[in-house]
């Protein structure tokens, strides 16, 4: 017995070691940190309201501006927050707890990624997983209640139900796969690269219809159970995308998208004291990353860079770079393999180092040219700071509307959400690019009695700014202080 269990300690030596590794992140928090950037307050409103769910904020008191669609869904796709909801009833509804959801969920996705590249090198997948579990941005992305880590989780096991299906090609992994895409896309609109990358696939490589038929089976045996357990307005996210679309070219789209994950890329690093290691790190990693790329190309039948072009592909024509770098965190796994193949070609393929020499020094100098600038002099470094929700300037503002604000009354304020969640008041966004007159269209459609302003730069609001500068002498200043202003009609 004891010799069956050492052998199979032994044989799990390296995955032991990650997991022994990876359990710190289940306890390391960083201080509760939730912005301005409301999409938490979102996620929370509806885990908080789940299936008629009562609780002390509703859902129903945000309202919808279909002329500001822009802002966010009316609904997020449903799985993170009932995920939150369904959490909350086995343990205890509360911030600390959804964060440590989050954390096994990394803990999880991290495992998932050494699996992935586990084929390449052992090794190489352990220090991978670890890299890629302590990242700055992605310790920070673990202290926000966002969908992003269950997400990056699901697409990536049914990835990796499909590919180590092998040439066995099982139709139960396949049914599995399909059904896990499915939970996927019920998890972030992005999930919909998953049956288009099968499906391209498929076509390529000639599967047998059985097994695209136990594919879609699982997405569809999926589908039918979240029509029946979820609102049909948690469906819409895709909607909300093709309304972003109609108004915008892809074309532009495609250009905005990568001007901002370019730009969000290259000036991560200047977040670090340690600026001018981390840029060489990055001009490494990016030449190495290049490399692996181009001679991805060679490999396009593979599923797996199948998967990686097609997701790829959906990242850069979806309307959605405000979302910042996360947006881009399902491609982690495949770059990590990239960068691997990158190092491979250069190095372990070479007879000699001169011969990598000769392929590693253009890329690094095309990559040089990409960034100039390596750290030679002193760069300020981006001010993300903002004041946070549970600031105490923020409190006194929530408690002053929960006080004051009656029930039939609306609050106008730029991000609805964080107001609904903490105030459980009606609230809408005005379309913060109207002019003048079609502010007014707007605000004799909600017909708000209170207006808050801030005097921070996420909480611009040109819009409502000119109307109430256009009506100053009808309204009164009802609260005030450094950081937020109330103003309200004067004969209500």
């Amino acid at each position: 017995m004891f010799k069956n269990i050492s052998s199979i300690i032994k044989s799990y030596s390296v995955e032991l070691l990650l997991l022994l590794t990876l359990l710190p992140l289940l306890f390391l928090h960083l201080p509760l940190a939730l912005d301005w950037g409301d999409d938490f307050a979102g996620y929370l409103l509806q885990a908080l309201n789940h299936r008629n769910n009562t609780s002390n904020a509703s859902i129903e008191n945000y309202l919808y501006n279909k002329d500001y669609f822009i802002y966010a869904p009316e609904r997020y796709p449903p799985l993170y927050s009932y995920s939150l909801y369904l959490y909350g009833k086995i343990t205890k509804p509360g911030v600390s707890n959804y964060l440590f959801l989050n954390s096994l969920i990394l803990v999880l996705w991290s495992f998932a990624i050494y699996v992935f590249v586990k084929n390449k090198n052992r090794f190489s997948a352990f220090i991978a997983a670890i890299l890629v579990a302590y990242f700055p941005f992605i310790l920070e992305l673990k202290n926000e209640l966002l969908s992003d880590f269950l997400f990056c989780l699901l697409a990536l096991t049914s990835i990796l139900f499909h590919i180590n299906n092998g040439k066995a090609r099982n139709p139960p992994f396949y049914f599995i796969s399909g059904f896990i895409a499915c939970l996927a896309f019920l998890t972030k609109s992005l999930g919909v690269f998953l049956p288009i990358s099968l499906l391209t696939i498929a076509l390529i490589n000639s599967y047998k219809p059985k097994h695209i038929l136990s594919y879609f089976s699982g997405y569809a045996i999926c589908i039918i159970c979240g029509l029946l357990l979820f609102e049909w307005k948690e469906f819409q996210n895709l909607i909300f995308f093709s309304r972003i679309a109609q108004n915008i070219s892809i074309i532009d789209v495609v250009k905005d998208n990568l001007n901002i994950y370019t730009v969000l890329i290259k000036y991560y690093p200047q977040n670090f004291s340690t600026y001018f290691l981390i840029e060489w790190i990055y001009i490494i990693l990016f030449a190495m990353g290049l490399l692996g790329t181009v001679s991805s190309l060679k490999k396009i039948k593979q599923p797996i860079y199948i998967y990686f072009w097609v997701l790829f592909s959906f990242i850069i024509i979806f309307p959605n770079s405000k979302q910042g770098l996360r947006y881009l965190l399902p491609l982690l796994p495949f770059l990590v393999l990239l960068i691997f193949d990158g190092f491979r070609l250069a190095f372990l393929n070479s007879p000699n180092l001169k011969t990598a020499f000769k392929i590693i020094v253009p890329v690094l100098l095309i990559t040089l040219l990409y960034k100039p600038t390596i750290a030679l002099t002193s760069i300020d470094k981006i001010n993300h700071s903002t004041i946070l929700s549970n600031h105490p300037t923020s409190k006194a503002l929530f408690d002053f509307l929960r006080t004051e604000v009656k029930e039939d009354e609306t609050i106008c304020f730029k991000k609805v959400r964080a107001i609904v969640l903490y105030t459980n008041k009606k609230c809408f966004a005005n379309n913060i690019e109207y002019k003048l007159e079609e502010t007014e269209l707007e605000m004799k459609k909600f017909n708000p009695t209170y207006f808050v302003t801030g005097n921070l730069d996420i909480l611009y609001n040109p819009a409502l700014e000119n109307y109430i500068k256009e009506n100053q002498s009808k309204l009164d200043t009802v609260f005030s202080n450094e950081n937020y202003n109330v103003l309200k009609w004067k004969n209500r």
